[in-house]
C-alpha cells in the first residue's frame, strides 16, 4: 500500500496542479519526495506511532479564501519561518483542526475542555514543544545538499484567529500569491487528520532557485583571451608584437587536504573557543509597537507580548535560540531552569556558526 501511495503522490508532483504556475511546481517536486517521507518520520518521533502522508492536494488559493473557510473551523493556525540565511527569511501557515490534532498527539482538545484558560495554555504549551521538535527534525534531515542551511522554526501559534494568522502571512509576504497544500495524514492504518499549507509564491521561486540541480546549469568553459596589437608591450621578449599569442586562466593543482580538516575549511572541535565569553539572554516574549505607542508609555502600562502566560522563555546566545526553559527564583535571584534544549546544529550556529 505504502508503494502505491508514493506513486500517487510522485504522479502528482510530476503534474502541474490547475492555477499553479511550472516553476513553482518545480520547486515543489524539488523536496516532495523527500519532504513526504521526512514529514511521516518526523510526526512519528513527535507522536510514538508510525504517520505516513497518504495524499497530498495542491492547488492555487488565496489567503481570504483560507480565511473564510476555517473562520468556521476550530483550528490551531502556525507561522512557520524559513530562513535562507541570518538576513532572508520566509513566512508560511499551518492550520490543523484541533480534532485532527487530538488525535495526532493524543491530547484533548475539545471545546468544553478548552474554554478553561488554563487549561487551553497548557496544551498550547504542549503541541508548541511537539511542533518545536518536529521542526528541527525538518530542518536537520530535510534541508540537505542544495538546501543546506535552511533552518525552520516556528514563529508563532494560537487557537483560532485564522484572520491574525493570514494576516501575518500575507503581511510578511506583501500580499504575493500563494499555494495551497493539503496533507492527509495516516497511522496505524487510520485517518488522522490534515495538515494545510498556506506557501506563498516567492518561497516556492526561491526554493526553485536553491534546489536547482548542478547539471542543469550549463558550463562555461573559459574563453582564450587573444593578444591583440594593442595589448603587446615593447621589450617584453620573444613574443613581443606576436599577434597569436594565446593567455589563459592560470590553473593551479588542487591543495592537498589537511589532516583533520573537514571538507568545508573549518575545524570542527570547540577546544579553542572554549574559553571565549558569550552574552546570553532569556527572552520572556516580544512586541512591534508603533513611536507612538513607546511614547505614550508610562509607570503602570502594559505591553502585551507574543506569548502566552506559562510558555517557556527563550534563551539566547549571541541572538540565536539555543534553548527554552523556566523562571525560577535561586537565593533571591532570579534564573532560569532549562527544560527543553534545540538541535546541535542550531547551537553550534549560535556560538559561531561551526
Amino acid at each position: 500500500m505504502a508503494d502505491g501511495i508514493s506513486d500517487d503522490i510522485d504522479a502528482l508532483f510530476d503534474a502541474t496542479p490547475p492555477g499553479v504556475s511550472v516553476r513553482v511546481a518545480r520547486a515543489l517536486s524539488a523536496v516532495s519526495a523527500q519532504a513526504r517521507d521526512l514529514l511521516g518520520a518526523g510526526l512519528e518521533s513527535v507522536t510514538g506511532r508510525p504517520v505516513q502522508v497518504a495524499d497530498v492536494a495542491i492547488k492555487a488559493a488565496t489567503y481570504s479564501e483560507v480565511e473564510t473557510e476555517f473562520a468556521s473551523l476550530p483550528h490551531m493556525g502556525f507561522e512557520v519561518r524559513v530562513a535562507f540565511s541570518p538576513s532572508e527569511s520566509h513566512l508560511l501557515g499551518a492550520l490543523v483542526q484541533l480534532p485532527d490534532l487530538g488525535t495526532l498527539l493524543a491530547i484533548e482538545t475539545g471545546e468544553a475542555a478548552l474554554a478553561d484558560a488554563d487549561f487551553a495554555r497548557a496544551q498550547t504549551a504542549t503541541v508548541g514543544t511537539s511542533v518545536r521538535e518536529l521542526l528541527d527534525f525538518i530542518s536537520i534531515t530535510l534541508f540537505a545538499g542544495a538546501l543546506a542551511g535552511l533552518e525552520v522554526t516556528l514563529s508563532d501559534l494560537r487557537i483560532g484567529q485564522i484572520e491574525y494568522t493570514m494576516g501575518i502571512v500575507s503581511d510578511v509576504a506583501r500580499n504575493a500569491p500563494s499555494v495551497r497544500v493539503d496533507l492527509s495524514l495516516m497511522a496505524d492504518g487510520k485517518y488522522a487528520g490534515v495538515i494545510t499549507l498556506v506557501v506563498p509564491e516567492p518561497f516556492l521561486d526561491r526554493l526553485a532557485d536553491a534546489a536547482a540541480p548542478e547539471d542543469e546549469v550549463e558550463p562555461v568553459e573559459p574563453t582564450p583571451l587573444r593578444r591583440g596589437p594593442s595589448s603587446a608591450r615593447p621589450g617584453s621578449g620573444p613574443s613581443a608584437g606576436n599577434d597569436d599569442v594565446d593567455v589563459h586562466p592560470v590553473r593551479f593543482p588542487p591543495l592537498p587536504e589537511i589532516r583533520g580538516m573537514p571538507a568545508g575549511g573549518v575545524p570542527r572541535s570547540l577546544d579553542l573557543i572554549m574559553d571565549v565569553s558569550m552574552r546570553v539572554t532569556v527572552e520572556l516574549g516580544r512586541s512591534s509597537m508603533t513611536v507612538e505607542d513607546v511614547l505614550s508609555l508610562g509607570p503602570g502600562s502594559v505591553v502585551e507580548l507574543n506569548k502566552l502566560a506559562g510558555e517557556p522563555v527563550d534563551v539566547l546566545v549571541n541572538e540565536q535560540l539555543i534553548a527554552r526553559g523556566e523562571v525560577v527564583v535561586v537565593d533571591e535571584n532570579f534564573g532560569v531552569r532549562v527544560t527543553e534544549i534545540v538541535s546541535p546544529r542550531r547551537r553550534a550556529h549560535a556560538i559561531g556558526g561551526m
